[in-house]
């Protein structure tokens, strides 16, 4: 399969720049789905920037004046079914018409406001539960999961338990990144608000799953692509990837002696291994 996504908290789709610069990301990145959030305009206006993007196919959850909003557009080659719509997330299944397959996906903006985001981490929670499928959650979550995260920001602002909570909790992961480390940036201070996360089940059928952190322009934020499959204007595939979840199986030790095969190449010994677990 390839599939190529996009997600973006551009920070105001009304700006003067904002159609150049999105459809300069649109041309290099050629994703299957796009989604951008705190776009700060709606209604009329955001009908004619959706269509000077050249987005067929759009859904929105409005902004409340400059707060929240999420937008997401496809093409014809995909259909995108909405699930949920709630002011701070969409809940979608996706079917990729060439492939015969589909897969939940779910594109976030977290509010700033911290009883508006204790109520997404609670509505994450319930959509989890009830998952069995392929999953994939993309966006802007306004905290962190790790120190290592952030820079030079206030002592006060620390990462966010309820976001470890709701990985660790629900078998989620985070799926890494190439490129430059942080997200977001405001003058000195940096951190890793935007990300995309994934199931098991995701990390099962896609091990070739790819996340590239993109160049900032005009936002605060970069974009942040997904990229499922090969594409010579993508990097090569991510290095072998250790769950720390296996070490707590009775029979990982034994998994490990049973397949761990020496030969004269280190990759093809790590490619056997990786069948294998």
């Amino acid at each position: 399969m390839n599939f190529k996504m996009l997600y973006w908290n551009d920070q105001g789709c009304g700006h003067p720049k904002f159609v150049t610069v999105a459809k300069e990301y649109l041309r290099d990145v050629k994703p299957d789905i796009v989604v951008l959030s705190e776009p700060r305009i709606s209604g009329c206006k955001a009908d004619l920037v959706i269509s000077r993007l050249g987005l067929p196919y759009p859904h929105r959850v409005e902004a409340k004046g400059f707060f929240g909003g999420i937008w997401i557009g496809w093409y014809d080659y995909v259909h995108v079914e909405v699930l949920v719509n709630h002011f701070q997330f969409i809940h979608c299944r996706v079917s990729l018409k060439n492939y015969g397959c589909c897969f939940l996906m779910t594109a976030v903006y977290d509010s700033p406001n911290s009883s508006k985001c204790r109520a997404l981490w609670h509505h994450l929670h319930g959509l989890a539960s009830s998952i069995r499928s392929l999953w994939i959650i993309c966006g802007d979550f306004n905290a962190t999961l790790f120190e290592s995260d952030r820079r030079s920001c206030a002592s006060s602002s620390t990462p966010s338990k309820d976001f470890q909570s709701l990985i660790f909790s629900n078998g989620l992961r985070d799926m890494g990144f190439s490129g430059p480390k942080f997200t977001w940036s405001y003058r000195t201070t940096h951190a890793r608000l935007d990300r995309y996360l994934c199931n098991d089940l995701w990390d099962e059928a896609y091990l070739d799953s790819m996340i590239s952190h993109l160049f900032r322009m005009r936002s605060d934020h970069r974009p942040i692509s997904l990229q499922v499959g090969n594409s010579s204007s993508f990097p090569a595939p991510q290095s072998f990837k250790y769950f720390s979840g296996w070490n707590s199986h009775d029979d990982f030790a034994r998994m490990v002696q049973d397949n761990w095969h020496p030969s004269e190449s280190l990759l093809e010994t790590i490619v056997s291994f990786t069948k294998a677990v």
